[in-house]
């Protein structure tokens, strides 16, 4: 039988859940098989958009204007997705018959879906531009249920 697993993705964490099935059990559950943490401690800033920690003065004074840290944003998109796929890639290399979903924000998604490995690529089943970090295991599944198939 071939493993399937849900990958969900966003700028702080990669979690990679496996569908189990207990002997009589109805539908199968989702177990963490593997959680990858991508906070950066480098930036002062969480992500895009948000405030300098509260009594930092000096970042908040010398804040430039939006113009100027767009392209900082992007590039730190582009790290995080090559980073997003680089464990993906990883992950599934060690898994080679497995099928899967993948789930990340509409900032990321297509980042990562283009920096994926072929053999990897060719594997996903179903993709969705949506932000699932916080969506419960219990959950997730039903995210992907009308998704169209990934294009191969």
């Amino acid at each position: 039988m071939t493993e399937k697993y849900i990958v969900v993705a966003d700028p702080r964490q990669l979690r990679f859940y496996h569908e189990e099935s207990q002997p009589g059990q109805i539908a199968p559950s989702l177990v963490v098989a593997q959680a990858v943490d991508l906070a950066d401690e480098r930036r002062r800033c969480a992500l895009p958009g948000e405030r300098p920690p509260r009594g930092d003065a000096a970042a908040s004074a010398s804040a430039a204007p939006m113009e100027e840290r767009r392209p900082k944003n992007e590039d730190r998109e582009r790290r995080i997705a090559t980073q997003i796929a680089k464990h993906i890639n990883a992950f599934f290399a060690t898994q080679p018959d497995a099928v899967w979903h993948f789930a990340a924000s509409p900032s990321l998604h297509n980042e990562v879906i283009d920096r994926l490995e072929t053999s990897t690529g060719n594997r996903l089943d179903r993709s969705v531009r949506k932000e699932l970090g916080n969506v419960p295991p219990v959950e997730l599944r039903s995210h992907f249920k009308l998704a169209p198939l990934a294009e191969r």
